[in-house]
């Protein structure tokens, strides 16, 4: 892994700029992508909820968006499968009522009420489990988007990522799922682009 690390307006991008030319010149097929709309899209599903269901789905959405990129950039329409295929096991997570409660919905709880609302506070215990459960299907997502992208990490023109901004990532949870991804799983090139005292993977 690259690891470039540089203050805002100092260089950062055409550092990057360097690490894709020394990698073409190896034959990489890149993807080159942006940390800025997976952090949005965190946050604005976050919304400041400390409930451990709410953070689950959002550390997901992360995922996701990461994985959509990618997909995009490659052209590969099994990326997008194996997002819909997480997003079906999710809701059928969320659609089961939790043990001994049969007049909860639990997917019910996540929806607003109202504009600028943020989701009714649910049982603690409920939380953790259906976050449990959540968490179980965002790694095996990890795995299956793994298979999907192992044939292009090997042999000529393997794959390379370069990620920026990763310092927008403040989930711990969600880096190590990028690392085991992309560093550990599929064991490609990977140059990540933040600012300083911010942690890589």
């Amino acid at each position: 892994m690259w690891d470039i690390i540089s203050q805002p307006g100092t260089g950062k991008s055409t550092l990057l700029a360097a690490a894709q030319a020394e990698l073409a010149l190896t034959g990489a097929r890149m993807v080159s992508i942006t940390m800025e709309v997976p952090a949005d899209s965190y946050q604005r599903r976050r919304a400041a909820s400390a409930d451990p269901l709410v953070i689950e789905l959002a550390r997901t959405q992360l995922c996701m968006d990461v994985v959509r990129a990618v997909g995009e950039k490659l052209g590969e329409a099994d990326l997008e499968q194996q997002i819909h295929l997480a997003d079906q096991d999710i809701q059928r997570v969320l659609d089961t009522h939790p043990e001994g409660r049969p007049d909860l919905n639990v997917a019910d709880l996540l929806i607003p009420r109202g504009a600028g609302d943020a989701v009714t506070p649910m049982d603690l215990a409920v939380s953790d489990d259906y976050a449990g459960r959540v968490a179980a299907i965002r790694h095996e997502f990890g795995r299956r988007v793994a298979d999907v992208l192992r044939p292009l990490s090997a042999g000529p023109g393997r794959l390379a990522v370069l990620i920026d901004n990763l310092h927008l990532v403040t989930d711990v949870a969600c880096r190590e799922w990028l690392a085991e991804l992309f560093c550990a799983q599929l064991e490609i090139v990977t140059v990540v682009a933040r600012r300083p005292g911010d942690q890589a993977f």
